[in-house]
């Protein structure tokens, strides 16, 4: 679960070539606009990631102008999205700890998670209509939902504390929907990122990709040549899914994740990849492998993101993935294609 709102650190301040009244600040390896003098490498701050939505309060009325959103799930409240001022690019917002006094006399640490305390929300699009469905329940305790940390909260983590080396596959990171198709103990099913759809509903994108590609066979297949109750991730992309910016004709999926249920762990690249083969089904493109050491740099690895889509000059970005651990992995998502 992202920490959207959190304690943070500034660990530098750089001024804007022609502004006299901001400059930006520098938390992990986020880069955020801010008032001038208004913060000191060193201090302690909360930080609010890009897609938090913060609930309408007097400290954040200064973002009315520019962010306010009403919605039917969060009802009233300020959207954080990648911008551009004076041609810098400044993702999230970093208040003073003094003005939440939520946190007055509280002991805290670096990092503290303050998403719930503060009350801030993941903003997320309405699902359109082909996406919508009826839910079987939940989505299954047994699998892991499929999220990538970002490279600006893991890159430290990663490369500079844990000293960690090894070759990561880079794959394109394609803007669609999240889909899973599972078997379990010889039950089979079809999720969106949240729910566990209904397998006998017609007129759900998810449900009809289940029954296109025969996951039921498929699934069943899957079994027998792993020898474990498995879950099959990608991405669906489309017509109707988030404006189709590949320009899709009808609706495609792509595995970019297989998840063993028994061991509950990921299986590596090379099983991965070997295993969408043998099975018949389309795999993320890979766009390299590379080793990464720690002494690889944060912008070298952010210039990757920098690639073309499917079918499109701009892709939303690209994600690494250790290929012997599946476990280890992150996203460097491309600014100019949050920026379009």
């Amino acid at each position: 679960m992202r920490k959207l709102a959190s304690i943070r650190e500034i660990n530098a301040i750089h001024p804007i070539k022609g502004a006299d009244r901001i400059e930006i600040v520098v938390v992990d390896n986020w880069e955020v606009i801010a008032k001038k003098g208004l913060h000191k490498v060193g201090e302690h701050v909360v930080y609010f990631e890009i897609d938090s939505f913060l609930p309408v309060h007097d400290r954040y009325e200064f973002l009315r102008k520019s962010c306010f959103k009403s919605t039917n799930w969060g009802g009233d409240g300020f959207r954080l999205k990648t911008i551009r001022l004076r041609k810098q690019v400044s993702q999230g917002l970093v208040m003073p700890l003094s003005d939440f006094n939520e946190m007055d006399g509280k002991a805290y640490m670096l990092g503290q998670d303050l998403t719930k305390l503060l009350n801030v929300k993941l903003y997320e699009p309405p699902l359109p209509a082909c996406l919508q469905g009826k839910a079987r329940g939940n989505f299954p305790s047994f699998i892991r939902k499929t999220s990538q940390g970002r490279i600006q909260n893991k890159f430290s983590f990663l490369f500079k504390y844990q000293k960690r080396s090894g070759e990561f596959e880079v794959s394109l990171k394609l803007d669609g929907s999240s889909c899973t198709f599972y078997t379990n103990n010889g039950e089979t099913g079809v999720c969106s990122r949240n729910i566990n759809l209904k397998k006998d509903q017609e007129g759900n994108t998810f449900v009809d990709m289940f029954h296109t590609l025969d996951m039921e066979h498929k699934l069943w297949e899957a079994r027998e040549v792993l020898g474990c109750n498995v879950a099959i991730q990608g991405e669906l992309i489309g017509e109707g899914i988030q404006k189709n910016p590949d320009n899709i004709v009808g609706h495609e999926f792509y595995v970019f994740d297989i998840w063993d249920i028994d061991k509950q762990k990921y299986l590596n690249s090379e099983e991965r990849i070997n295993f969408c083969e043998y099975i018949g089904l389309k795999h993320i493109p890979i766009k390299s492998i590379i080793r990464i050491t720690p002494e690889t740099t944060f912008d070298e690895l952010m210039l990757l993101s920098e690639t073309k889509g499917l079918n499109s000059d701009i892709a939303e970005g690209v994600v690494f993935k250790d290929i012997n651990d599946g476990e280890v992995s992150f996203k460097a998502i491309n600014n100019n294609y949050l920026l379009r």
